[in-house]
């Protein structure tokens, strides 16, 4: 049985950025363990949006969701909500959603939810859900 990990979000991003190739092999090597069963690493919704909003100064948005699903999806990684958050890359990808409104979209639609109370007419754009304001 392997150890259990938080993974900072500074980890992910060097891996994926390359910004430093000598940290980035660290991160990679990291990552190998995980995919071997030696450690899990465990990543929150939280890192994952911030992830995405740090990405989103260097790269455009289909890049960013075509990238992350891969990473999501390594063996040995815990994601929380992975699902939602592979449906919120989904939406990101194919509307003008900033992430964050993208996983509130993912929720309510997983959710079996038909409605959202917002004032955002961001969501007036969800699929199959209604806006709702108070």
């Amino acid at each position: 049985m392997s150890e259990t990990y938080f993974v900072g979000t500074d980890v992910l991003l060097c891996f994926l950025t390359r910004d430093d190739p000598e940290r980035a092999e660290r991160c990679r090597d990291l990552l190998t363990q995980a995919v071997n069963g030696l450690v899990t690493l465990e990543v929150t919704v939280l890192s994952i949006v911030r992830v995405v909003e740090a990405l989103e100064g260097q790269y455009p948005k289909q890049a960013i969701a075509t990238k992350l699903p891969g990473l999501l999806q390594i063996p040995g990684i815990l994601v929380h909500e992975r699902e939602i958050l592979l449906r919120a890359l989904e939406l990101y990808a194919q509307h003008d959603l900033a992430f964050s409104d993208a996983c509130q979209l993912a929720h309510v639609q997983s959710g079996g939810s038909k409605a959202i109370y917002s004032f955002a007419e961001v969501f007036d754009r969800g699929e199959s859900i209604q806006r709702l304001e108070p």
